[in-house]
């Protein structure tokens, strides 16, 4: 209807609200919501090391990203399925590391979420996004784009205490915003 490919998955995380891990069934594509358990001494604690930022630059290539992914998922390239594996086995660990309250770990995992979205779409515009992961390394304990494509939105968690210093130097290049995890979605 609006002319642009993109996945449906994305509006899943507003509908339930809250942190959940989200697969979907080989075949029908069926959903299946796990909620990530964290204590309220992990989310207070996420909440004040989370940042959530625009690039101030668009998302890379997106209708032509998608189609030439959805090209190499047809004709079954072994690097593009590895990577994907790899990234959603990543994702399973993400939750672990929230329900053990281990932040450093889910850092270090965005990171990689980052390196997987770079070996299946290098995009003119990531080597932008890895001189500001540069820049920004030392305030930050990792970062990943909220998206499967290069620009718009990141996440990024900040080492403890350094929110607002890495908040302030984002802000410096773009635009910068505080994070808080949403506990009520539509359902």
């Amino acid at each position: 209807m609006i002319g642009r490919g993109g996945g449906w998955q994305d509006q899943y995380a507003g509908i339930f609200g809250g942190v959940n891990l989200l697969t979907f069934e080989p075949g029908d594509g069926a959903l299946r919501r796990q909620p990530v358990l964290m204590s309220d001494e992990t989310r207070r604690e996420l909440e004040e090391q989370l940042v959530v930022f625009h690039t101030g630059l668009p998302k890379f290539g997106v209708t032509t990203t998608l189609d030439r992914v959805l090209f190499r998922y047809l004709i079954r390239d072994p690097l593009l399925l590895g990577e994907m594996q790899a990234a959603k086995e990543e994702g399973r660990q993400m939750a672990w590391a929230l329900e053990r309250g281990e932040l450093e770990t889910l850092g270090r995992l965005l990171t990689r979420y980052w390196a997987h979205v770079k070996a299946v779409s290098p995009e003119p515009g990531n080597a932008d996004m890895d001189r500001l992961l540069e820049a920004v390394a030392p305030l930050s304990v990792g970062a990943a784009p909220t998206h499967s494509a290069g620009g718009g939105f990141w996440v990024f968690l900040a080492k403890a205490g350094q929110r607002q210093a890495l908040a302030e130097r984002l802000t410096e290049l773009s635009r910068a915003v505080g994070g808080r995890v949403v506990q009520h979605g539509l359902v």
